[in-house]
């Protein structure tokens, strides 16, 4: 098991504040570091949201795109209905997806850039 994930996973499990870890970072972040998808959908049937910000305006989908964990990207996207377009650039100007191209993942960039500009976020549905 991931380092990331183990930590999540201990945390709630102890009853621990989950809000704001090191680094600012809550257990959305970390699990969106790991890329498991399995341990995200466990965190949300615990209470956990995927759209908290830390101290840097990183949200999980910047953590995400950042290491080139496409599929978790695309389960927050497709499954949460959380858009890219959504996400506000983090302190140095930077969304998820330029985070992503930043980091040599082209491919993930160029799906964030184009599926912001379509894909219309469930909170806003209504």
């Amino acid at each position: 098991m991931d380092a990331c994930v183990c930590l999540c996973v201990c945390l709630l499990l102890a009853h621990a504040h989950t809000h704001w870890l090191s680094h600012s970072c809550d257990t959305s972040h970390w699990v969106a570091m790991s890329g498991d998808i399995s341990t995200a959908k466990w965190l949300l049937e615990k209470g956990v949201t995927m759209t908290s910000t830390n101290a840097v305006g990183h949200t999980c989908m910047h953590k995400a795109a950042q290491l080139g964990h496409a599929d978790f990207v695309k389960f927050l996207v497709t499954d949460l209905g959380i858009s890219p377009r959504r996400m506000e650039p983090d302190a140095e100007g930077k969304s998820p997806a330029a985070l992503a191209a930043e980091a040599g993942h082209g491919a993930l960039a160029a799906w964030l850039d184009a599926t912001g500009e379509t894909h219309v976020d469930a909170a806003w549905r209504n």
